[in-house]
């Protein structure tokens, strides 16, 4: 074999190892493309998992977010309206009694255990009742009440209330689910009203 057919198969040799060279590499990078390929989608998954997790979370917190203010804005506004109701109730007292004043006054008197009271309170209206069915005590007038009467004895250590307004005190947190319920009844009712008119 001349130096001429060597340095032509040698140029062979060498260019066959670099073909066989780049097949390799290109197959590498190929792989390689492949697994960064693979990779990724792995990763846009991934954070397409966190992201829709991200965004459930952030939509469950606004929703209890809303659920709380809304519940937070029905409980003052049923605070609001139950005071405004006992107010309102409370105004209404003269009037249920008006026909009948004698009658409710010697009613709840008759209520207070037999003693001989030293103070009574009545309204204005009631203080000749009241000084006839308590001869022995003291009957003042008390403006701010509808009807009733408020006994004391003892200097002032023994006192009954018996006045509406604390009867209806007292009864207010019984009286009150049920205005709400006839509130809440009278609502689905205009608004089923509503919903056939339309």
């Amino acid at each position: 074999m001349g130096q001429d057919e060597l340095k032509k198969a040698l140029v062979v040799e060498a260019e066959e190892r670099i073909r066989t060279f780049w097949s390799a590499a290109e197959a590498e990078l190929d792989t390689l493309r492949d697994q960064v390929a693979l990779q990724r989608e792995e990763q846009d998954a991934r954070t397409a998992r966190q992201l829709a997790a991200a965004v459930a979370d952030l939509r469950a917190s606004c929703r209890q977010q809303a659920l709380d203010e809304e519940r937070r804005t029905v409980l003052q506004a049923e605070s609001d309206l139950a005071e405004r109701m006992l107010s309102l109730a409370g105004t209404l007292l003269p009037q249920m009694i008006a026909a009948d004043r004698k009658v409710w006054l010697t009613r709840l008197a008759e209520e207070l255990p037999i003693h001989p009271w030293e103070e009574v309170h009545v309204s204005p209206e009631d203080l000749d009742a009241a000084a006839e069915l308590f001869p022995g005590a003291q009957v003042s007038p008390v403006e701010t009440l509808a009807g009733g009467v408020i006994v004391t004895a003892g200097g002032g250590n023994i006192r009954i209330d018996n006045s509406l307004e604390k009867r209806l005190e007292r009864r207010w947190l019984e009286i009150l689910p049920l205005l709400f319920a006839e509130i809440r009844r009278k609502v689905s009712e205009d608004d089923d009203a509503s919903a056939t008119t339309t």
